[in-house]
């Protein structure tokens, strides 16, 4: 992010670089009348370098003002209900040190040039004053189209590592999660203030889930041990009896009767959990398609058995595969599909005082969870609730994505917009340039379009060298952001011809009213000017 505000700060100076070689052209004959006077050459390039460095004195200080109210807004915006974030944002001396250094690179860079320009120029202070035109080629004309060049650069790399970013937050949001995370309610139940006995624990965590299950508006309601995409998570090895393959790492999750109905999760083979799964009967698992795949290849697993390692004290069992289901994301939304195994809350001989419950209702959540609270209040009062939105709890895990698509489309439309008013600027200038030539071109017969040619061609070599200046640093940009994206590379085809079609249409609209007025130059009006 640092590096593309300072793209963005790199732009604004090639603007302002711009903005200051017109005001010194249009301060030729006041430069020529100093000189004249006795004024040194090095006395006059001092003179547009303290001019430019006010400027960025009075930037800077506006720039730490509304950084300070910025600032707070993008610290908020990481903020979530779950989770504060608290930053100093208080100014100390090494804040006022780097804009300090920012000031000085942002008058360097703004007003060396202008000022050698000016100060150092092959002609002389006669020549300035009678107002003769300098050479296209080697004068400032040159200057305003290298100046566009690196200005079309930045804002196409800018440009395309905002759409990268976007493209990745909205693959990470479009994505098969394996369930549907809308309408899905999360309870999180403490009953350790009740102080149940273990053995009466089930027995109340089924009386109250029926509970919620009957509540208007309720669709299902399940139990389940980890949340998916909670930030929780628990593995352990697995291994097949009677063969020697090695063993393999799993994530485990342990859920209620209608877990899966509840969120929408498709059972591919095999049965759901039922009341038929007790502590004493068989140990049973459900397993995604990825653990089939990976431990039993194209082989039907329903009735297979695994073996998990022994670990925290107990000592290792054996779970019969009853089915299969789709695959679902687990602990975060960048993994590739992982092993998942599901065991039965029912056959767990040991509960803990915590249940958690999902919730899917048509219902508002602003009506369900007063409901929600009264049920569970109704039946034993004192347990501590936490209520929570399963697609709101997923969203927060998006909040680094989000924020950088935010920002960076942010950066790419202001560069757009400054790379516009430049081009505007760039082909105006060109127009009243030649307005003699174009008005003679006309009088001896040229033709509209021929003028919009030839007006076209001018910007026509900065916006193509720009071009292919910015997708080559977007590029290099890529490398360092590869990391960060999803469903894409750093390159890929379609965000690049799309951010070089929307800089060429950008071109299109800044050259549009400067090539019309082109079209319009009257030969005689022209002529009566010289």
């Amino acid at each position: 992010m640092l590096s593309l505000s300072g793209l963005v700060l790199l732009l604004a100076c090639a603007n302002i670089a711009n903005l200051m070689l017109a005001r010194a052209s249009a301060r030729q004959r006041e430069t020529a009348l100093r000189m004249s006077l006795g004024a040194s050459r090095f006395g006059v390039a001092r003179q547009f370098l303290v001019e430019s460095l006010l400027l960025s004195i009075l930037g800077a200080i506006s720039g730490l003002i509304l950084a300070q109210g910025l600032s707070r807004i993008l610290v908020t915006s990481f903020n979530t209900e779950r989770s504060q974030i608290f930053v100093d944002l208080s100014l100390d001396w090494r804040l006022l040190a780097f804009t300090g250094f920012l000031t000085a690179s942002t008058c360097i860079l703004a007003g060396l040039l202008p000022a050698i320009r000016m100060a150092y120029t092959k002609r002389s202070p006669t020549e300035l004053m009678s107002g003769q035109r300098q050479s296209t080629r080697h004068g400032r004309f040159l200057m305003g189209r290298g100046l566009v060049t690196l200005q079309v650069a930045l804002s196409l790399a800018l440009l395309i590592v905002a759409m990268l970013f976007v493209r990745t937050f909205q693959n990470l949001l479009s994505q098969n999660l394996g369930f549907q995370q809308d309408h899905v309610l999360v309870a999180n139940i403490d009953i350790s203030p009740l102080r149940i006995p273990v053995a009466n624990r089930v027995t109340y965590m089924q009386e109250l889930l029926k509970s919620i299950q009957n509540i208007p508006g309720v669709i299902s309601a399940a139990s389940v041990g980890i949340v998916p995409l909670s930030g929780m998570g628990w593995n352990n090895f697995v291994s097949i009896p009677g063969t020697n393959a090695p063993q393999h790492l799993a994530n485990f999750d342990s859920i209620g009767i209608g877990y899966f109905p509840t969120m929408e999760t498709p059972l591919l083979a095999g049965r759901d959990f039922g009341q038929n799964d007790t502590p004493t009967s068989p140990r049973v698992a459900i397993v995604n398609q990825e653990f089939a795949r990976t431990l039993f290849a194209k082989m039907n697993p329903i009735g297979k058995t695994f073996r998990v390692a022994a670990g925290g004290g107990q000592e290792s069992r054996l779970y019969q595969i009853v089915g299969v289901v789709a695959n679902t994301k687990y602990a975060g939304l960048r993994e590739d599909p992982t092993s998942i195994v599901f065991l039965a809350e029912t056959q767990d001989t040991d509960p803990g005082e915590g249940f958690t419950f999902v919730v899917r209702s048509n219902a508002s959540f602003l009506t369900l969870v007063p409901e929600v609270k009264q049920t569970i209040n109704t039946t034993r009062p004192g347990a501590i609730l936490n209520f929570s939105v399963l697609k709101t709890t997923i969203r927060e895990g998006l909040l680094r994505e989000g924020v950088m698509a935010r920002l960076s489309s942010f950066f790419g439309i202001l560069a757009a917009v400054l790379s516009m008013i430049r081009l505007y600027g760039l082909i105006s200038f060109m127009v009243i340039r030649r307005r003699k030539e174009i008005g003679i071109r006309i009088a001896l017969g040229a033709s509209k379009r021929v003028v919009l040619t030839l007006i076209t061609h001018e910007i026509m070599i900065p916006l193509t060298i720009g071009l292919a200046v910015g997708a080559s640093l977007a590029l290099a940009i890529g490398v360092v952001t590869r990391s960060m994206l999803y469903g894409l590379g750093s390159n890929d085809p379609a965000t690049f011809i799309t951010s070089i079609l929307g800089i060429i249409g950008v071109a299109f609209l800044a050259g549009v009213q400067p090539a019309r007025r082109a079209a319009r130059v009257l030969p005689m009006e022209v002529l009566r000017e010289e």
